[in-house]
């Protein structure tokens, strides 16, 4: 009993050691973009918000990022667009290419991602002269980099004064 102890104590010893030595497996964590309306639903001619995110989920991490956002059919842009971050530009002009002039329904952000940002807002006033529902979806997203897309589709709805509030 005690040779097959001996035998077996070592290789024991050895896998609780490689166990305790071994690196933990991680999902890769990867730089999302998310997107949303400011309301779901607006009165036509009021001027709302679509809200890009970029998402930085391991903020040790520094990366460079950019996209080409095309504002939805059936909404106009109400203002300039904006962001909260210092490292990011936003624009209606392609980045870098002046000379092509404005885009007036696209959004071009440039940006990095530095240490300790976890997001990065880009907002985008947008506003409709008639009823009906606006949708930005995944392909309506262009030349991405640094940063994985939205799955699913977003919303917004703009509706006439009801006439009992109208005037």
């Amino acid at each position: 009993m005690s040779r097959l102890l001996s035998r077996l104590l070592p290789t024991s010893v050895a896998l609780v050691a490689a166990a305790a030595l071994a690196t933990p497996a991680h999902a890769a964590l990867t730089p999302t973009l998310t997107a949303s309306f400011s309301v779901g639903a607006s009165a036509i001619n009021a001027t709302r918000n679509l809200v890009l995110v970029a998402h930085n989920s391991d903020a040790p991490t520094i990366f460079s990022y950019g996209f080409t956002a095309t504002i939805p059919a059936g909404l106009t842009p109400a203002g300039a667009p904006s962001t909260d971050c210092g490292g990011t530009t936003v624009s209606t002009t392609p980045l870098g290419r002046s000379a092509f002039g404005p885009a007036p329904n696209n959004v071009y952000v440039e940006g990095s991602m530095y240490l300790g940002l976890n997001t990065c807002t880009i907002t985008v006033p947008v506003t409709a002269t008639t009823e009906g529902t606006s949708s930005l979806c995944p392909a309506g997203i262009a030349d991405l980099s640094g940063l994985t897309n939205f799955a699913s589709c977003v919303s917004i709805y703009f509706e006439a004064p009801h006439p009992s509030r109208a005037g």
